[in-house]
């Protein structure tokens, strides 16, 4: 849903099941941010998907431009999306399974980027051999 202070403006919603019923593994970081953000929450809340990565930026919000009296304008959030417990995208996304920086040598020349998703096709791998647990 997209929400402002007021409340609720608009609901989003589904029409009828998931087209997949498989596995997910979502790579997030530092440049997870708006559309981006919604669609890891809702996979993650409908879909059952696994979080990998870096914590997200921290913004899913409606942008509105206000002009000045002066002409120019002001970009400001005017409300925020949520996911469907109802919480506004407006704090970083944790994932649930942390990689980045702090695992790298100083010897590895691996971008972190590679790292995280070396890390979520291994999840994946070992997620295949494990029993799936119902989406809450």
């Amino acid at each position: 849903s997209l929400r402002d202070r007021s409340g609720e403006i608009e609901t989003f919603a589904g029409a009828g099941p998931p087209l997949w019923q498989g596995r997910m593994v979502v790579l997030i970081n530092r440049g997870t941010m708006g559309c981006a953000e919604v669609l890891a929450t809702i996979l993650k809340q409908s879909g059952g998907a696994h979080l990998v990565g870096l914590p997200s930026r921290g913004h899913a919000g409606r942008m509105e431009m206000l002009t000045l009296s002066s002409g120019a304008g002001l970009l400001t959030t005017d409300a925020f999306y949520s996911g469907m417990d109802g919480e506004p995208l407006a704090r970083p996304i944790e994932p649930d399974t942390r990689v980045g920086d702090a695992i790298r040598r100083l010897d590895d020349d691996q971008p972190p980027s590679d790292l995280i998703l070396e890390r979520g096709l291994e999840l994946l791998r070992d997620l295949e051999t494990e029993p799936r647990q119902k989406a809450a």
